[in-house]
């Protein structure tokens, strides 16, 4: 037999799995403060920036080193696709009206997926 995933459950493996969870629903505590002091676009353009430093104050604290892995970029640009896919499916399921505002978001998200990714400004530059 290969291995597997073990079913059993040490005490740090709890304690993180705590922590997690009290990480995941305090931030939609804080979300809902944030909703009633400030406006809907502020408190979505602060997000990933407070994110971002709250991240990088942590790794330089633990003084762990800077991943260089292309997973956290893979996982970015399917995460950027949600507000696509929830208007596509308002459109499709709902039978929404596609918005001019809707076609010039979803043309800014595929800009910032393509800058992000750069396999298709790697390709340019080659030919």
């Amino acid at each position: 037999m290969g291995q597997g995933i073990s079913s059993k459950m040490g005490l740090r493996d709890g304690a993180m799995l705590v922590a997690l969870s009290i990480l995941w629903s305090g931030s939609f505590f804080f979300v809902a403060i944030a909703v009633r002091a400030l406006p809907p676009f502020t408190n979505v353009a602060l997000r990933a920036p407070v994110a971002a430093v709250a991240l990088w104050g942590f790794i330089a604290l633990r003084r762990l080193p800077i991943p260089r892995s292309p997973g956290a970029t893979n996982l970015s640009l399917v995460t950027f696709l949600i507000p696509v896919s929830a208007i596509l499916l308002g459109v499709t399921i709902l039978g929404e009206r596609l918005a001019m505002t809707d076609i010039a978001g979803m043309m800014l998200i595929a800009v910032g997926l393509s800058a992000i990714d750069g396999r298709l400004w790697h390709r340019r530059r080659r030919h």
